[in-house]
């Protein structure tokens, strides 16, 4: 008995580029420590390059040495007899350092880090984009581990997804707080 044409099983076509690139792009992302990273494009074809590496320690140019930890210093930025270990960034030593001139070339002081929606630690808008060090606590404060001033150490801790933005190229969203970042291509 022979099988009508079109009753008879379909043979999987071959991935198009685009998807063998598509995939190829989704394992990258998959091999990001962390909440997933997700790409997402509803509009063409088009994907970021790909020329990325994430990182999760210090890249130090040649002849740049890591400071040793005895270069930190320690703080002790909790209110007077308030010992739940959140610092009080007003007083924070590590934090002091975190600065700016302004117009006059007078300093001033930039409070690196506040909470933002549902308790996710975000950049201070006086932060966004100045060009400054962020001198975060370490192991030599008083402050717990859950110092609102501790969070690079901790990783990435939220979930990322890159997506494209149209004429703007592609951006990255992070959906704890909703916030995104366009990427200019």
């Amino acid at each position: 008995m022979t099988i009508p044409a079109d009753l008879k099983p379909l043979r999987p076509s071959k991935a198009s580029p685009y998807r063998r690139t598509l995939h190829q792009y989704e394992q990258k992302l998959s091999q990001i420590p962390g909440p997933p990273t997700t790409f997402s494009n509803d509009q063409d074809e088009l994907l970021p390059d790909g020329k990325f590496e994430f990182i999760e320690n210090y890249i130090l140019f040649p002849g740049v040495e890591k400071a040793e930890e005895g270069f930190n210093t320690g703080c002790t930025c909790f209110a007077e007899g308030d010992f739940n270990g959140e610092c009080d960034l007003f007083s924070c030593s590590c934090a002091a350092q975190d600065e700016t001139q302004d117009e006059t070339g007078n300093r001033q002081r930039v409070i690196p880090y506040e909470k933002g929606l549902h308790g996710v630690t975000v950049l201070t808008e006086a932060m966004i984009g100045l060009t400054v060090s962020i001198y975060e606590c370490n192991s030599r404060c008083n402050c717990s581990a859950s110092c609102i001033n501790r969070v690079v150490q901790k990783g990435r801790t939220v979930r990322l997804e890159i997506f494209r933005a149209g004429k703007r190229g592609f951006g990255k969203m992070d959906y704890s707080c909703g916030v995104v970042y366009l990427q200019l291509n």
